[in-house]
């Protein structure tokens, strides 16, 4: 399960976990949501190949 940060280390921080092909929607909502709150959005993520 690895990670999406939007605004990492800031109060706006968002993060979602777990395997990207169950999490991928709610990413993209979580960053359609955050950007049109606050204009922008800078998110990182963490990536790893299934084990």
């Amino acid at each position: 399960m690895d990670p999406l940060g939007p605004y990492v280390g800031t109060p706006d921080e968002l993060s979602v976990a777990g395997p990207l092909d169950e999490v991928a929607d709610r990413i993209a909502e979580l960053r359609a949501e955050a950007r049109d709150r606050h204009g922008w959005i800078m998110d990182s993520c963490l990536l790893r190949p299934p084990s």
